[in-house]
């Protein structure tokens, strides 16, 4: 997975910014094309060089020897996916969602489908599990090369749009590192200070927290390709700033459902041994929340081609998870590796938008951000202070809070009563149209 971040190079950021750089569709077919060519040929240099190292590698990384094959094999899976990455992003920037939805649903498909047919079916064990991977990698690789061929031809190869994308690429593929790290030092450490048992029950409350994804991971794949493409329309920074409301308003209004409700959720999806990931969630999905918000504060230096502020805030963050984790989780346990979660990846938000605003400002209304903050954390105060766990009572009582919040919603002027009538009145339109029979099918009628 770390190198799989590493060889990309930072070029997925860079081709997106490029390719709304002009209307011209041969410019945009090199933008493609120099990152697809780039990314996949040296995926395919790393693979040859590891594989001779596998094993000294294996010897060193897993102790033995007899781990070369698998890590053979797993590493010839880095360029595989190479043109699944490539696609998946030129669908985002055409805006082919239900495409990239379909072409995404199949490659997990027919993964998870060689993976079963190698281990269960041939009982190849665990060098099964790689080849049933590198099998389905590789019938999903012939796919998408057959969907965007037109779009990869190494004649729109650019050598010079390859470096002005790798300049701005460049600053990101450390910072991947420490992205790595973030993610992943809480459990390395959890177990290291408060063993494996407290370690699984912070995990099935990281688990349960990415259901934030719900909301995050959507808008995290939408949000790019959505806002370069109307950079240059005078309306934009007032339609940035309504997003970002919205994004805040929306997010912190799962977040304390996610929450209020958490012992719910451990209760429907795990056993009484993990009930205790309960205290960790809340911490964790507005964590969880503040990561996913750097996706709408790196866009000022995304415009003005500026990588060096987003890879800082990204150390910055890493840095603090590192640093925060080697002293709360001694000392709290679970709880602290939660609490340096929010702390870390709010930290990295708030330098980003600083940042942000210094090389290109835009009128986002951070008092929207921290008035849903605010309002949240009061309830979940509240709830976490006065309120029983398993009352009946209290449920409801927690659902109220819930719809008490969505109010805010209206006195931050996010949305106003005109917003309500126009969508009523567009509900009423469709409806009475599709009673008629007189709705044109998607593409005929306009956007």
């Amino acid at each position: 997975q770390l190198l799989g971040t590493f060889v990309v190079l930072g070029l997925d950021n860079a081709s997106g910014r490029w390719f709304y750089d002009t209307e011209d569709t041969g410019r945009r077919k090199s933008v493609i094309a120099s990152w697809f060519w780039c990314q996949f040929l040296v995926s395919v240099m790393l693979a040859f060089v590891l594989s001779l190292l596998a094993s000294p590698l294996a010897r060193l990384l897993l102790g033995s020897v007899d781990y070369a094959v698998p890590l053979r094999l797993a590493v010839w899976v880095i360029p595989l996916m190479a043109a699944g990455r490539v696609l998946g992003n030129w669908m985002r920037y055409r805006r082919l969602a239900w495409m990239n939805v379909a072409y995404s649903v199949a490659s997990s498909l027919v993964v998870v489908a060689g993976i079963v047919l190698l281990v269960v079916v041939f009982h190849r064990g665990l060098a099964g599990l790689y080849q049933g991977q590198l099998l389905g990698w590789g019938i999903m690789t012939l796919v998408a090369v057959a969907l965007f061929l037109p779009w990869i031809h190494p004649r729109h190869f650019s050598w010079r749009l390859l470096r002005e994308m790798f300049a701005f690429g460049l600053p990101l593929v450390p910072a991947g590192l420490a992205s790595w790290v973030t993610a992943s030092s809480d459990r390395v450490l959890m177990t290291m200070f408060r063993g494996a048992a407290e370690n699984g029950i912070y995990y099935v409350g990281v688990q349960i927290a990415l259901g934030m994804a719900l909301l995050t991971s959507a808008f995290q794949l939408a949000w790019g390709p959505f806002a370069f493409s109307i950079m240059d329309e005078p309306e934009a920074p007032r339609v940035y700033s309504k997003v970002f409301s919205l994004y805040c308003f929306l997010g912190c209004w799962l977040a304390l459902g996610m929450s209020l409700f958490a012992p719910l959720l451990l209760l429907i999806f795990t056993t009484p041994e993990y009930y205790g990931a309960s205290s960790c969630i809340p911490f964790l999905v507005f964590g969880n929340l503040a990561m996913t918000a750097t996706y709408i504060g790196v866009l000022g230096p995304s415009i003005e081609k500026k990588s060096g502020p987003i890879a800082v805030s990204i150390f910055i963050g890493a840095g603090l998870n590192l640093a925060l984790n080697l002293g709360l989780i001694p000392l709290w346990g679970k709880e602290g590796a939660a609490l340096t979660t929010l702390l870390a990846y709010g930290t990295a938000a708030v330098y980003i938008f600083y940042r942000a605003q210094q090389i290109h400002p835009l009128p986002y209304r951070f008092r929207d951000a921290l008035a849903c903050l605010a309002v949240a954390a009061l309830f979940i105060v509240i709830d976490r202070l006065f309120l029983p766990l398993w009352a009946g009572w209290a449920f409801a009582l927690r659902t109220l809070m819930c719809l008490a919040y969505a109010f805010l919603a209206f006195g931050l002027k996010i949305v106003r009563p005109v917003h309500l009538r126009k969508t009523r009145d567009w509900l009423q339109g469709r409806i009475r149209r599709r009673s008629a029979g007189t709705i044109a099918p998607p593409g005929e009628n306009g956007r």
